[in-house]
């Protein structure tokens, strides 16, 4: 009897939709592994808002290679720019260097969520990644290269209202620098060696031939340094050993606490809803559940991402 008691307090409905969790199940950091080894074919983007008006600009928009050289190209531009604009940005400064990538890694910003942004993608058969949401560290490889950016500026930018004067400088300053992950820096594993920095002294360009050893050496060592740093994240970040993975058709629950209800206080709601069934497994740690009509405000009968 004892037994039974115990596994139909732990089936109960109303206390695995109310009680605190105070030991969550949490799955371990899956890094996105590099894909391509050549420069810019998988990119990473994001804005940088809010910054004071600078000439016509108040937005930086950031391109990032993340798969292969750690190279960003930093664009000014406006915070009301459209999906049309962003493209024109993208065709005027990305594609004549480097062509057209084959994935770009996105937040859920709505000039990349658009139906032109996707059309577009689909026609030139880019593959997008978009993050699922509230899941910043998605794209971290651009938040790191904004953190970086913004660092960069706070130190050079001493009248806030030029920043944008300073960004072929601090485009140069970032791709000549040695990345933590490829102990390599991005201009030598795009062009086989680093150009000068200053106006002084001249800098050491190698044969064509020796270029050419020497960039696939710098690419296979960086692939290699990338996926050893990967290897240490993932272990610093193994998550609960508790978790399991789920498959198609289990009855799982969804926390409640970025999910707007019809509830008027978020002090007396349920902690979890569901039990929702598994429709599919989207990554490791992402999966797409069914959600019954009326549970949620301004949710229809859907699927929902958790």
């Amino acid at each position: 009897m004892k037994q039974d008691i115990k596994q139909y307090v732990k089936g109960c409905t109303t206390c695995q939709a109310n009680k605190v969790n105070t030991g969550p199940l949490k799955p371990a950091m899956i890094p996105i592994t590099p894909e391509h080894t050549l420069p810019f074919e998988t990119v990473a983007m994001d804005f940088i808002t809010k910054l004071p008006q600078s000439g016509k600009y108040d937005t930086i928009l950031t391109i990032t290679d993340h798969d292969c050289s750690k190279a960003a190209i930093f664009i000014p531009c406006q915070e009301a720019i459209s999906a049309e604009e962003v493209a024109g940005l993208l065709l005027k400064y990305l594609y004549p260097r480097f062509g057209v990538p084959k994935k770009i890694i996105l937040d859920r910003d709505t000039k990349f969520m658009s139906k032109y942004a996707r059309g577009l993608c689909q026609a030139l058969k880019i593959c997008q990644n978009i993050s699922t949401a509230y899941h910043p560290r998605t794209d971290g490889q651009s938040e790191r290269t904004n953190q970086w950016l913004e660092q960069y500026q706070r130190c050079f930018c001493e009248d806030q209202n030029n920043w944008h004067q300073w960004l072929p400088f601090v485009e140069f300053t970032h791709n000549q620098w040695p990345h933590e992950a490829t102990k390599k820096t991005p201009f030598d594993l795009i062009m086989g060696f680093t150009p000068r920095m200053d106006w002084l002294g001249i800098s050491n360009v190698p044969t064509v031939t020796n270029q050419l050893e020497e960039m696939e050496q710098a690419r296979n060592r960086a692939l290699a340094e990338m996926g050893r740093a990967q290897k240490i994240m993932a272990l610093k970040n193994q998550g609960n050993r508790r978790f399991k993975p789920y498959n198609k058709g289990d009855q799982v629950w969804v926390e409640g606490t970025n999910i707007k209800t019809l509830y008027p206080s978020a002090k007396l709601s349920p902690k979890r809803y569901g039990p929702f069934k598994v429709l599919e497994q989207l990554s490791e740690a992402v999966y797409r559940c069914y959600v019954t009509v009326g549970m949620f405000a301004r949710l229809e009968q859907r699927s929902l991402v958790v």
